[in-house]
């Protein structure tokens, strides 16, 4: 089981709460811009020092819109551009002085002057001079350009036009998105009626994984289990889907007792145990995404979680909007505190 496939307006979509959730992501995308390819590396800035960076240049009140709120360039004023990219552009990790301690003049006078190239093949010895001094050199990062777009959005947007859009117009992409993909999920429950039952995508991110419980929450210590497709905590289970960066179809159903296994056609069966001590356990992609039935609905106490999972045939990578994998999530209240591998 397993594929991993990239998603372009996918990826940036998730990006508006790259700040807060993503501190170190190694992605690798192609995107075009006018004369030439840019290679672009992911990586969310860290959130240390940001204001500190930017001494005399931005309070940390004028900052952490930006660098911790994550407010877009549709929502920031004209006067307030400069600003917003003086406090993004000190947030670059690993960065020398333009880009981290130097005067707000300097900074902003080699933000402009990568404007200025941005438009040349990477290639190119004024770009690689540029980028060097940066200390990220040879390549565009991420972080890099949701600091550019706010001196230059025009040539930003050349190579990645949802930087210029507003926050509410993505989410409400994002959903429709998931909408069409959860659509296309089987339907091939066949047992008994569960209390609630939901259908959503999920998408795994580059640790191809979901979670289930309450992944803000405090996980617990990690309890033994056999077997690659779960990792569990007292309060968690992580499954790991080996589909990277790709969207699942996830079904979570609740029940009042065990229902019957009915293993057939599931290429894997897995059933742990997890703790609630809160009243919702529910199915979290990597990166967030569509809510799923209320899988602690009983109140706080001991669950059992039951885990199908299996490969979706004739999936190719090219239809971003077919799931790789099909899992079904079952919870239902019970004690047992072991992992049982019932098909593996």
């Amino acid at each position: 089981m397993g594929r991993s496939r990239r998603f372009g307006a996918r990826t940036v979509i998730c990006a508006v709460a790259a700040a807060m959730v993503l501190a170190a992501a190694a992605a690798l995308f192609a995107v075009s811009g006018t004369g030439g390819a840019v290679a672009v590396f992911g990586g969310a800035p860290g959130d240390g020092g940001r204001d500190a960076a930017v001494d005399g240049h931005g309070t940390e009140e004028g900052c952490t819109r930006w660098t911790v709120a994550g407010q877009r360039f549709a929502e920031t004023r004209f006067a307030d551009r400069e600003r917003a990219f003086l406090c993004l552009a000190a947030a670059e990790p690993g960065t020398p002085p333009l880009f981290g301690t130097a005067r707000k003049d300097e900074v902003l006078a080699h933000g402009r002057r990568l404007c200025g190239v941005m438009h040349l093949r990477t290639e190119d010895p004024r770009v690689a001079a540029e980028l060097a001094r940066t200390g990220d050199g040879p390549y565009w990062t991420e972080g890099m350009l949701d600091a550019l777009v706010y001196l230059c959005p025009d040539l930003v947007a050349r190579h990645g036009p949802d930087r210029l859009r507003p926050e509410a117009e993505l989410l409400r992409q994002e959903k429709e998105y998931e909408d069409r993909v959860a659509a296309r999920c089987p339907d091939r429950w066949r047992g008994p009626r569960p209390r609630s039952r939901v259908t959503a995508a999920a998408f795994t991110g580059e640790g191809g994984e979901f979670t289930v419980g309450d992944a803000g929450g405090y996980w617990g210590r990690e309890v033994p289990s056999v077997g690659s497709l779960v990792e569990v905590y007292e309060k968690l289970v992580r499954v790991r889907t080996f589909d990277l960066n790709d969207v699942v179809c996830v079904t979570t159903m609740d029940f009042a007792k065990a229902p019957p296994l009915l293993p057939r056609s599931w290429e894997r069966i897995v059933e742990t145990g997890l703790r609630s001590d809160g009243d919702r356990i529910e199915v979290v992609g990597s990166e967030g995404g569509a809510g799923t039935a209320n899988l602690g609905a009983a109140g706080p106490g001991h669950y059992r979680i039951r885990i199908y999972a299996r490969d979706l045939p004739g999936r190719g990578l090219e239809d971003l909007e077919v799931p790789g994998s099909e899992y079904l999530v079952i919870a239902f209240p019970g004690r047992l505190r072991g992992t049982i591998t019932h098909r593996p």
